[in-house]
């Protein structure tokens, strides 16, 4: 599983996900990782829990992007 949690943050990187204008749908980030979505979205909710990564709600979409630290 920790495979997954990689692919993610990578994936947000290279979509250049660093803040709540530039974040992206989980369609977004499944097709970057060549991933099911329904197991993206597992993961993702475990990576925002953990504090890894930021979510935020627009036009009742979720949006996923990596904080800056």
């Amino acid at each position: 599983m920790q495979d997954g949690y990689a692919r993610i943050t990578d994936a947000l990187r290279e979509l250049n996900a660093k803040n709540e204008q530039s974040a992206k749908r989980l369609k977004e980030i499944s097709a970057k990782c060549n991933r099911p979505a329904g197991l993206l979205s597992n993961i993702l909710e475990s990576l925002y829990k953990d504090g890894t990564i930021k979510k935020v709600s627009k036009n009742g979409q979720s949006l996923y992007y990596l904080p800056n630290k």
